[in-house]
């Protein structure tokens, strides 16, 4: 039997935005022991996973205190590490997938017994080294979110080969907390009539009245709808957030719960119990009735209440991603670090609102003083949105209160890849342009083909003065790169040649030396293009890693490994040139015009 090991200490929100990868395994291995190793707090999470079959629980925070403490033995702390490895299992694995994605996931990769391992690692030489496709472009993607377009949920399952279509979230809601539910939203008189698949001056989704609670379709994905005067719909709002940063001010979404409240919604307050704080403020604003559940869910429970809303509007949390996995449709309102392409909501037709700002999304490291995203958001745009989602409406209308934000709603692109498209048309800008041009480079290299919707996107962004004003700048430093990373490829090849020579690479030794600093001078040029011309940075990255995973003794092994990696970004290159032109008009073969647009 196949023995696979998933490292998955992380929060509740991440362990659910891995389950498309943990299915795409049991689909792939049908026969295999799947064990993952989760944080003890999240362990309850693994309870709604089916493709599960033993779970190692721990105490990070109580493992990191006891090897790093130094009244302590250093053999001591030693043992304690080694005491928590040995939970995992003896080993040897066949797989590890390493979901942890820091020197501590690296170094329990390092202590297991393994055969083959997906993610980071630590090489014999106590270097890092990430090992499989996408998972280097996940740590490309951490250091150059800005041109990313890629959600974390698909960067995780497509480790898997052979996957075709999109992914889907699994969570299942045990019976008991289905019935612990109903009473509880029958105790606070909600009438099942109230819970999702039903609404008030919004009306009810035909396809979707009289569903089972265990269709996992997103429930704002398409169908029609049909008028009718059924009591409230039950929404859900969810204020906190992990991090102070990415959490829309508590008096917004209590201004929010009674413009909803106005509109004949009922409206169901979450959070865990420290967060009660601003459970209180939403209280006070809003000034209306609401459910408060508020420290009253086991991850269970909650989502057997996310089961009943009919939407849940919220910060980047668990949450959302539990409403995704449950099949409730999801408002995401996005902030500083917090980026809708990594993290968003999965599945169709869920919407997300982000503040329309240069500097927005802030990488991870920095540190606002001001914060200001998380004012730009308006109360009337996010209730406008939220009503046009009960009604099934696929966008809105553009107006005043839009002025300061964007909005995004899901969609599948033909390779099953999760997208954002912009409900309101916007200039093309060359952040923009860059990152459409690197979801096709990305696409054609990891996955086969660009998933190509030039057609929408074309509809979507042209808009301002010419596209050639917005394309011409970024050709010239594609073409640096592929020239530079052509010779690169030559060269080390010629090293393979020449180690691989009767006699060894002693026969060749001066040659060999005179092509490792020709090597040496056009990475140095390579980096000094990316340090200059950014559109080429995440390229340059991804080049970095595949250098780091080169492994091996033989000179000429490690020549050839170092080739297929100047190969690889001299593709990289040219694929992005080529993507350059994908919004030329198809009928003509020429750049199409852009027509002036409001924005």
């Amino acid at each position: 039997m196949k023995e696979i090991l998933v490292l998955a200490i992380t929060r509740m929100g991440d362990l659910i935005q891995q389950t498309p990868l943990l299915s795409a395994l049991r689909a792939r291995h049908p026969d295999a022991r799947i064990t993952v190793l989760v944080e003890e707090k999240f362990r309850d999470v693994c309870g709604g996973v089916p493709f599960i079959d033993r779970i190692v629980a721990w105490d990070k925070a109580g493992l990191v205190r006891e090897a790093s403490d130094s009244s302590r033995s250093l053999v001591d702390r030693l043992r304690s590490i080694e005491a928590a490895v040995r939970e995992i299992g003896p080993g040897p694995f066949d797989l590890i997938v390493n979901m942890i994605h820091s020197q501590f996931g690296a170094l329990i990769v390092r202590l297991v017994p393994h055969r083959e391992v997906w993610g980071m690692t630590i090489d014999d030489e106590g270097y890092r080294a990430i090992r499989s496709p996408w998972l280097r472009y996940f740590f490309t993607a951490v250091s150059h979110r800005r041109l990313n377009t890629f959600n974390l949920v698909d960067m995780y399952r497509l480790n898997v080969p052979g996957q075709t279509g999109p992914g889907r979230l699994v969570f299942d809601v045990s019976d008991e907390a289905r019935k612990w539910a109903g009473e509880f939203l029958g105790e606070c008189g909600v009438r099942s009539s109230e819970r999702r698949g039903t609404s008030s001056e919004f009306g009810v989704r035909s396809s979707e009245a009289g569903s089972s609670r265990k269709d996992p379709s997103p429930p704002h994905g398409g169908g029609g709808w049909v008028r009718g005067k059924p009591p409230a719909p039950l929404v859900a709002i969810q204020p906190g957030a992990s991090k102070e940063e990415r959490r829309w001010p508590p008096e917004r979404f209590g201004e929010l719960a009674r413009t909803l409240a106005g509109a004949g919604c009922r409206v169901l307050l979450l959070g865990v119990e420290g967060e009660r704080p601003s459970a209180e403020i939403v209280k006070r604003t809003a000034g209306v009735d609401m459910i408060d559940a508020v420290g009253k869910t086991s991850i269970d429970r909650l989502g057997a209440l996310l089961e009943n809303v009919s939407l849940l509007v919220t910060n980047d949390t668990g949450t959302m991603h539990m409403a995704a996995a449950v099949g409730t449709g999801v408002l995401m309102l996005s902030m500083c670090h917090s980026n809708p392409f990594e993290t968003g909501p999965y599945g169709e037709g869920h919407w997300a609102v982000s503040p329309r700002l240069a500097c927005y999304p802030c990488e991870f490291s920095t540190e606002c003083p001001d914060r200001v995203c998380t004012r730009m958001i308006p109360v009337e745009a996010v209730a406008c949105a939220a009503k046009a989602m009960l009604t099934g409406a696929e966008r809105v209308d553009e107006g005043p209160v839009w002025a300061s934000v964007d909005l995004w709603r899901t969609s599948f692109d033909p390779n099953g890849l999760l997208r954002f498209r912009p409900l309101f048309k916007r200039s093309l800008t060359a952040e923009r342009m860059a990152q459409l041009v690197y979801a096709r480079t990305w696409a054609s290299f990891l996955f086969g083909k660009p998933g190509d919707a030039a057609e929408e996107e074309r509809e979507d962004y042209l808009g301002g003065g010419l596209l050639e004003n917005v394309r011409a700048p970024m050709v010239r430093p594609f073409e640096m790169v592929a020239e530079k990373a052509g010779r690169g490829a030559a060269a080390a090849a010629e090293v393979a040649r020449l180690a691989g020579e009767a006699g060894g690479p002693g026969h060749r030794l001066d040659e060999i030396e005179s092509l490792g600093r020709a090597l040496r001078e056009l990475d140095a040029g390579i980096e000094r293009i990316a340090e200059t011309e950014r559109v080429t940075a995440p390229l340059v990255r991804y080049f970095l890693f595949l250098k780091e995973a080169i492994f091996g003794a033989d000179v000429a092994g490690l020549a050839g490994q170092t080739a297929a990696a100047y190969a690889d970004l001299e593709r990289l290159a040219k694929l992005s040139g080529t993507f350059l032109h994908f919004l030329e008009d198809p009928a003509s073969g020429a750049p199409a015009r852009q027509h002036a647009l409001t924005s």
